[in-house]
Order: C-alpha cells, then sequence, then structure tokens
C-alpha cells in the first residue's frame, strides 16, 4: 500500500493503482469534474495509464459557470 491525499484526506491505496482505478473506487466516473494531480491539471485521457506515486495529492474540482 502506499499513502497519498485524496481531497485532503490522507488514504492509503494498493501499490500500481491508477488515477481511473481511484476514482472507480469513490464512485467518481459520472458527471463534471477536473482531476488535479500535485497542483496540475490531468487530463482524462491519462487517468488509466496515470500510476498513483507515494506522497501524491489528488483533488477533484468541479467547474464552476457562470455569467
Amino acid at each position: 500500500m502506499i499513502n497519498m491525499q485524496f481531497n485532503g484526506e490522507d488514504i492509503s491505496v494498493k501499490q500500481d493503482c491508477t488515477v481511473a482505478q481511484l476514482l472507480t473506487q469513490h464512485k467518481m466516473t459520472e458527471g463534471r469534474f477536473i482531476v488535479v494531480l500535485n497542483e496540475s491539471m490531468l487530463i482524462q485521457a491519462d487517468y488509466e495509464t496515470t500510476v498513483i506515486q507515494t506522497g501524491d495529492a489528488i483533488d477533484i474540482v468541479s467547474p464552476i459557470t457562470g455569467g
């Protein structure tokens, strides 16, 4: 297991866990949101191939619309 932060909470995930797997575990596969990995936006095409590393911080951000 490796330690990381998810939305500000310390959690542990299995070794070789991808961002896509993490989102599935947290039932975040639908809807509009942005994944921020270590303060950089991650594009959806990279969710399946981005492996979470020890100490990573992932935040889920919902876009705000308005005028």
